[in-house]
């Protein structure tokens, strides 16, 4: 979620009503899920809040823009709620590519955010990969050091770092040991971190653990328990 405050007019603007230099609107918006496909699931829904002063704007219309033309806001335009609140859809129709999504409050008081969503082509799971690292990758269960793994990782889509993705983590036999959160989104430049996996104590075996996206990909963690 971004955010961004507007700048206070010092002269007066051409509006149907007054603009009191004491005004700040904010704006806020988000998308979930935070990247979309070319043809499936190629919806994400849209939300966010207007405030005046730090307080909910009623009524207050949003504008929607996004560049490049990869996709389409429906609608184009919103009023917020009493709360402030506001709620669209947009729909991919083109890609693959990264499209910048503008909303904007075309008052007097200009407000103004954007954010990012990737449209990645999932038909094509052959050109996606995920690089995983367990450091270390071989542990103890025993209390001794070391006594966890830590998983980080990049995805790659047609060999570009992919941003906004959501990967799930599974294990082949949870009763081996946890993971410190099973879903992860990667950054701007695909990256993830910090995935930390805890074996159970006196367990011994290898740990298969899976990341699903698009396809599977797998890697293991030898477990050791010294008597």
């Amino acid at each position: 979620m971004s955010s961004y405050r507007n700048r206070n007019w010092d002269y007066d603007c051409d509006c149907s009503r007054c603009c009191p230099q004491t005004t700040r609107t904010t704006i806020t918006l988000a998308a979930n899920p935070p990247t979309v496909c070319i043809e499936n699931n190629n919806t994400t829904f849209l939300s966010g809040q207007v405030l005046v002063n730090g307080q909910p704007a009623n009524r207050e219309i949003v504008e929607f823009s996004v560049n490049p033309n990869l996709g389409i806001v429906i609608p184009l335009a919103v009023i917020t709620t009493s709360s402030g609140n506001f709620t669209a859809v947009f729909i991919a129709t083109n890609g693959p590519g990264i499209v910048t999504l503008t909303a904007t409050v075309p008052d007097c008081d200009r407000a103004t955010t954007s954010i990012q969503i990737p449209i990645n082509n999932c038909q094509q799971p052959s050109n996606a990969t995920i690089i995983l690292n367990a450091n270390p990758n071989g542990i103890c269960s025993n209390g001794s050091v070391p006594s966890t793994s830590t998983i980080s990782g990049q995805v790659l889509v047609n060999g570009q770092p992919a941003g906004g993705v959501t990967v799930n983590f599974s294990l082949n036999n949870p009763s081996i040991g946890t993971l410190s959160t099973f879903t992860i989104t990667t950054d701007p430049s695909g990256n993830f971190f910090d995935v930390t996996f805890t074996p159970t104590k006196g367990s011994s075996n290898i740990s298969n653990i899976s990341n699903d996206f698009c396809f599977i990909f797998s890697f293991q963690i030898r477990i050791c328990s010294i008597k």
